[in-house]
């Protein structure tokens, strides 16, 4: 990635999202090539749905161990790559935001097995935490729930708390 502020490194090292966000957006834009990784994403999968993922989750695919940690929270660049002014906030009304921290190489990985649910220290999921984004907090027990969870990082936290009243 070309600037690690916002891409990339530890907490940001590979972007899942599920195929069937691409179903969705199928039915709301008009566009000729669906391919894989349109969306930014270095890890598309099947089932792991924004309102089920919970941060702390942990997954393994193949070998591999990851941890949802955050949600993608999407820059200017896409909308240069959708040509649209207004892409960002198109994504945030449809969701589909799924942030993985880990290590993967790009492709489509069908057998994704949740080791480990953190569900009992951390019933937040993707969704909540965008909720709670793109709401500034509007919902303060959630907001104090997420700034509890010592996985979810502290740059984010930073945002976060912001918003408390």
């Amino acid at each position: 990635q070309a600037d690690l502020r916002y891409h990339g490194g530890q907490d940001k090292a590979v972007y899942a999202y599920d195929i069937s966000y691409y179903e969705h957006w199928k039915t709301v834009l008009e566009r000729e090539s669906w391919e894989m990784g349109l969306f930014g994403e270095n890890l598309t999968t099947d089932g792991i749905l924004d309102h089920e993922v919970k941060i702390g989750s942990i997954y393994q695919i193949g070998t591999t161990t990851l941890q949802v940690i955050q949600p993608r929270i999407p820059c200017y660049k896409v909308n240069i790559r959708f040509g649209l002014p207004d892409m960002i906030e198109r994504f945030f009304e449809q969701r589909g935001m799924v942030r993985i921290s880990g290590c993967w190489k790009k492709g489509i990985f069908r057998q994704v097995m949740l080791l480990n649910s953190t569900g009992i220290e951390f019933s937040v999921t993707i969704q909540d935490v965008v909720e709670c984004l793109t709401s500034k907090g509007g919902n303060q027990e959630k907001l104090q729930e997420i700034l509890l969870i010592p996985v979810f990082p502290e740059r984010m936290k930073e945002r976060f708390r912001k918003f408390l009243n």
